[in-house]
């Protein structure tokens, strides 16, 4: 059987490391479909890269603070 000990130790900074770019992602496809609805390219998927880099940036650094207080 496998030891897969060094996934559980690392999941926090593989979890950390993919949420922003899949952050930034979901915005930008959420302004894919807003542009395809009102007809408004390219506004709404450079407003969904912006909301996305904000949602990433503000998630990665409450995240980050949990896990150093978690003492990791």
């Amino acid at each position: 059987m496998r030891d897969y000990k060094w996934l559980r130790d690392y999941s926090d900074y593989l979890y950390l490391g993919m949420l922003f770019p899949s952050s930034i992602a979901v915005g930008t496809l959420m302004g894919y479909f807003i542009d395809n609805w009102f007809h408004t390219d390219p506004w709404g998927k450079l407003a969904g890269f912006i909301f996305g880099v904000i949602a990433g940036g503000y998630n990665f650094y409450k995240d980050y603070q949990k896990l150093v207080k978690k003492g990791k």
